[in-house]
């Protein structure tokens, strides 16, 4: 196991880079580049797992706070933003 020195070594935070890239990618072809409003739903949640741990990571003092706020519900709660919205 790697040392976590910053934000951008956390594997989450570079899979989350790939996601953006795929999804942006997918949405902007075919039948999903012509429904904007889920285009952009999809574009927007994956960009907001990036940003979310991002922010998260930036604003722990400690790298052991920022580990326990992955560990709690609410780290688990924002990766499914899709399901959740209306």
């Amino acid at each position: 196991m790697s040392k976590i020195e910053c934000f951008e070594d956390i594997q989450a935070w570079q899979e989350a880079r790939i996601l953006i890239k795929e999804s942006c990618a997918i949405s902007g072809s075919g039948q999903w580049a012509k429904d904007y409003a889920l285009r952009d739903q999809i574009r927007l949640a994956s960009i907001s797992v990036l940003t979310n741990s991002t922010n998260d990571a930036q604003g722990a003092r400690y790298l052991g706070s920022f580990i326990r706020y992955l560990r709690n519900n609410d780290a688990r709660r924002m990766t499914c933003d899709p399901e959740t919205q209306p």
